[in-house]
């Protein structure tokens, strides 16, 4: 399912300034369309999906690290919402370097067990590149009694129906959750 904060609106542009063929909207809703996600000069975002019994997130941004924690976000809102403003403290995780399919997937697996082992929701996320190619950051928390959870914890993520890629236009992410 597509909310409504995950649609972007721009206008159709030719212009020779632009590397794109959309730029932010700043004109009429009649005249705006739907932009692709993974535009350049946009930061990050997400939309989720709904897949037979599975759910499937799509991220992007302008970084790998940005595309990923545009998608942990919108896997976490799979889940739990309300998370604003209520977070009691960090928890850190760093992922060793490997390719952007291995490091989506162990992102969310991390997710999954700082909720099951802690009984915390991650409210804010962070994610930065390292050094030696991997990811790092830390989740602002949520004890899970104090969010509202909208569906059932999912049970994993499919690790052969997830992927990253890079073009032109920045990094995507697409992850297939076992719900």
């Amino acid at each position: 399912m597509i909310g409504i904060n995950d649609v972007r609106l721009c206008r159709p542009t030719s212009s020779p300034r632009h590397h794109s063929r959309y730029e932010p909207a700043r004109t009429r809703l009649s005249e705006m369309v739907t932009c692709p996600p993974g535009e350049p000069g946009e930061s990050a975002g997400h939309r989720t999906r709904s897949h037979n019994a599975d759910v499937i997130i799509e991220g992007w941004g302008p970084s790998l690290a940005a595309c990923l924690q545009a998608t942990a976000e919108g896997f976490v809102e799979t889940f739990a919402t309300d998370l604003d403003g209520r977070a009691s403290r960090p928890v850190g995780f760093a992922l060793e370097s490997g390719s952007g399919d291995e490091l989506l997937v162990a992102l969310l697996e991390e997710i999954l067990s700082v909720v099951e082992v802690f009984g915390v929701v991650p409210a804010n996320i962070r994610v930065e590149p390292t050094e030696n190619g991997g990811v790092a950051g830390f989740f602002d928390v949520v004890p899970a009694g104090d969010v509202e959870l909208v569906a059932p914890i999912p049970k994993g993520v499919s690790p052969k129906d997830s992927a990253v890629t890079h073009s032109r236009a920045g990094w995507t992410c697409r992850a297939t959750i076992k719900v």
